[in-house]
């Protein structure tokens, strides 16, 4: 078992942390590599590190930091976004849910991260999460962003409904109306010579006779 030692950290040093409850932990022989980093700012990923350990080692005490564990991960996740470490970040956002499964702007970064990682079918799965438990007026950009991974999969008739209820909000999204355009486009795709719409799976048009792919 690692020797722990626990600090107090500034009040406001993460925006939207409470006043913690309980000191963090920082492992004996990482403390002076806190003393450094703190030097030139909150060590944010170290603590988050240190915190994650003390966690696994202490599993009786993750009700004590639930509250404020979940969104310190969260925080380190969209740092390590910052810092394109894409594996890091989704290690962040997947604690992050696992404390507070609520917590839906994990989801949608985790989603995020996931694609980036080519992880597509766990990425879709977290957006539909947040489909579940959040409304497309306020969450519409998870709505989106699954649909985008379903288009990229090959699945244009499950990423329609998706954006059928986006654009009920009008999404203020150039991204949005492309990909709106792109999966109507590959649903109803139109003859490239004079415009017709085709029916699927036909080697000619229909209304000018050209040869299609």
């Amino acid at each position: 078992m690692s020797e722990w030692v626990f600090i107090e950290l500034p009040s406001n040093t993460i925006a939207d942390l409470s006043a913690p409850e309980l000191p963090y932990p920082i492992r004996r022989e990482k403390m002076a590599l806190y003393d450094e980093l703190k030097q030139e700012g909150l060590p944010l990923l170290l603590i988050a590190e240190e915190l994650d350990r003390y966690l696994e080692e202490q599993p009786g005490r993750v009700e004590r930091y639930r509250r404020e564990a979940a969104h310190l991960f969260f925080c380190a996740g969209v740092e390590c976004v910052m810092d394109k470490c894409a594996e890091e970040s989704v290690h962040y956002f997947k604690l992050a849910v696992w404390l507070d499964p609520a917590q839906l702007p994990a989801r949608v970064n985790l989603g995020m991260s996931l694609h980036l990682l080519s992880c597509g079918e766990e990425a879709i799965a977290q957006y539909r999460e947040v489909m579940r438990r959040g409304t497309v007026w306020d969450w519409w950009q998870a709505w989106m962003l699954c649909a985008e991974e379903l288009m990229a999969m090959g699945r244009p008739e499950e990423a329609m409904p998706l954006l059928i209820e986006v654009k009920a909000t009008v999404p203020d999204s150039h991204r949005f109306w492309e990909l709106l355009s792109e999966c109507e486009q590959k649903l109803n795709p139109a003859c490239p010579h004079c415009g017709a719409r085709l029916k699927a799976k036909t080697r000619f048009c229909g209304e000018c006779g050209g040869k299609l792919g």
